[in-house]
């Protein structure tokens, strides 16, 4: 930074630049989460309670967020551009912000956490495994937040390799775990029934996409701080890991109503037979997979997967009762004149 003020100069590029341009692409992804989050609220206004709360946490979370690190990069470089003692300072916007990141994965993967529960029937090894996983990651950053606030140096960023390191591999652990598991469940329950294939190969999409995602996100961050470990750019890369894990969600929300209409008109994009309509039935007479969809989507906490039967299905041809009572009458007729 010494060429600071004498003209021209690169010298804050691999730093607050790199931070800058974070900042554009959290922007960038804030808006997509703000249409979502409308398109869910416009679309889903039944849902239960706990859905919009959520959505409004993470919606929050996120907006604060944005707002932390906008008003840090006013502050680097403008109000303070070219002052080398405000440039080495932590202010506490930037500092806290890793806390609201750490928030909004928290949030989203007990979202994900949830359909695993439904899916796996209670198992708590499972699901207690992943949690702790995610509480460790939360507890990290919290940790690093309280460091770098207590020494008050944007230095501080680059320290502590271990707790970054683990921050980064733990969230990208659980992340995978989490879509390993989803896939696993839905593969292993999967249906012969070809609009229930299809809604379930959806789901699986959602959460390999998810899981892929936030993971190279996480990995990315870890190349970057190894490539530069006194430059901001794993810090630009984290500013949007937050955002992935929420946009996922909201996405997840929305795709429901495709979802339950592939399920409830038995059509994939192509007629289901000739004649007639199809549609699907358990054993007990009740559309059980559109409620089972719609529960575990729902986050329904009252859901009793345990006591769930497994999923069987009858086709059957809904015909006109006119045009059966015509074949019966001329069977009649030709019994009669025999």
């Amino acid at each position: 930074m010494d060429t600071l003020g004498q003209g021209p100069s690169s010298a804050l590029d691999s730093t607050y630049g790199a931070m800058l341009i974070g900042v554009f692409f959290a922007a960038f992804f804030q808006g997509l989460l703000t249409v979502q989050s409308y398109n869910y609220f416009e679309n889903f206004k039944e849902d239960p309670a706990m859905n919009k709360i959520i959505v409004a946490v993470v919606w929050v979370l996120d907006s604060m967020h944005l707002g932390f690190i906008c008003q840090s990069a006013y502050h680097y470089l403008v109000t303070n551009w070219g002052f080398k003692p405000a440039l080495m300072y932590s202010t506490w916007e930037l500092d806290i912000q890793l806390t609201f990141i750490g928030l909004s994965c928290f949030v989203c993967q007990l979202f994900f956490l949830n359909r695993i529960w439904f899916f796996c029937r209670k198992n708590y090894f499972v699901v207690g495994f992943i949690l702790a996983i995610c509480i460790t990651t939360l507890v990290l950053d919290i940790m690093v937040t309280v460091r770098i606030m207590t020494n008050k140096s944007v230095e501080e960023f680059g320290k502590g390799k271990a707790e970054i390191i683990a921050v980064f591999t733990t969230g990208a652990a659980a992340d995978m775990l989490i879509a390993g598991l989803l896939c696993h469940y839905l593969r292993r329950d999967d249906s012969a029934f070809e609009p229930t294939k299809s809604v379930i190969a959806t789901v699986i999409q959602y959460a390999v996409a998810t899981g892929i995602l936030t993971s190279a996100l996480a990995l990315s961050s870890i190349v970057a701080y190894f490539t530069n470990q006194h430059g901001f750019y794993f810090i630009a890369i984290h500013f949007n890991l937050g955002r992935m894990y929420t946009n996922a969600l909201l996405a997840t929300l929305n795709a429901r109503g495709k979802m339950r209409m592939a399920l409830r008109t038995g059509q994939t994009g192509s007629t289901l037979g000739k004649s007639g309509n199809a549609f699907i039935q358990t054993a007990d007479g009740q559309n059980r997979i559109v409620q089972a969809f719609e529960k575990f989507q729902k986050n329904n906490t009252s859901t009793q997967c345990s006591d769930m039967p497994p999923f069987t299905y009858t086709i059957e041809r809904v015909t006109d009762k006119e045009t059966e009572s015509d074949h019966e009458e001329n069977a009649s007729k030709e019994g009669s004149m025999a």
